[in-house]
């Protein structure tokens, strides 16, 4: 399916909600839509957030969980979060500009780590912002939200991913198990910047600290991360980190338990800058998104 989104600039990211029935575009002509692709027909606006005040880097949905969630961030150094209040109706309840520069990147926490939403911001830090639920009150919206950061990168962080809980199949897939749970006190992130470096943190839910668990060293990258991507925890014992940066190469980053330190398992070389990575639901395959630094020229007419 294709379609006219009617930005007017740029469309820099965009995604579908858990069920696939809305899509999320952000542009840097400075706005947030929501579309309805859950028709056969062409996909219907249904609502045009403008909130922000410059390009709009990136758009995230939550687990439906916690509600349609859709958070935003921005060059102008805002996190947003809306929610829908109603059918197809967004209003925003949250709104962040503490960071001193662009907000580059968010991604929410696995649902079963509870709702937190983290950041990368040009700036050089990262930063979780959690909903705080108040348990002694049985009221949907009896909560707040509270932000915390850390100093993580120089030049800047430019994306982050959180580890996936860990999930073992029995009985041929027809049973899943699932280890964790809302009450994760302590939960990991890996973090890239423009100083080259993939950090690994780890996150403590009860004081709300940050705290550096390893600086990959072994045959780091050289040039500034585009991307990290944490392995899903799907039948695999081992845990990996893959990374990718401007220096054309994509690592896989093994962690050792034994020795407490992440190893460069392997190295990926691409012609051309690397722009993305993603691994399928099961952990198995790796997709690679390069760009070619200089495009052929458009066929004769």
């Amino acid at each position: 399916m294709v379609f006219n989104s009617n930005h007017l600039n740029s469309i820099n990211d965009c995604e579908l909600d858990y069920y696939s029935r809305k899509l999320a575009t952000c542009s840097s002509d400075n706005t947030v839509k929501i579309f309805d692709v859950s028709l056969s027909r062409e996909p219907i606006c249904i609502t045009e957030l403008k909130d922000h005040s410059s390009a709009v880097w990136k758009v995230c949905w939550s687990h439906p969980k916690y509600g349609s969630l859709l958070a935003s961030c921005s060059y102008d150094k805002n996190i947003i979060i809306y929610k829908e209040v109603s059918i197809n109706k967004y209003e925003m309840i949250y709104i962040n500009n503490e960071h001193k520069s662009s907000v580059n990147y968010i991604e929410w926490s696995p649902y079963e780590y509870g709702l937190h939403l983290g950041c990368a911001s040009s700036d050089g830090s990262l930063s979780i912002i959690s909903y705080i639920f108040n348990k002694n009150i049985q009221h949907e919206g009896d909560g707040y939200w509270i932000k915390h950061s850390v100093k993580g990168h120089l030049n800047g962080a430019t994306c982050l991913s959180w580890e996936k809980p860990f999930n073992y199949i029995l009985n041929n897939n027809k049973h899943i198990k699932d280890n964790s749970s809302d009450t994760t006190s302590t939960f990991k992130l890996v973090s890239g910047g423009y100083d080259s470096q993939v950090i690994v943190w780890a996150y403590d839910n009860n004081i709300k600290e940050f705290h550096k668990l390893f600086q990959m060293n072994d045959k780091p990258h050289t040039a500034a991360i585009k991307d990290v991507s944490w392995r899903p925890n799907i039948n695999n014992s081992t845990n990996l980190i893959a990374s990718c940066s401007d220096d054309k190469q994509v690592i896989i980053w093994k962690e050792e338990i034994s020795n407490n330190k992440w190893v460069n398992e392997q190295v990926i070389k691409l012609e051309d800058k690397i722009n993305k990575l993603s691994w399928s639901p099961n952990g198995t395959i790796l997709a690679v998104a390069s760009g070619q630094m200089n495009p052929p020229p458009p066929p004769p007419q």
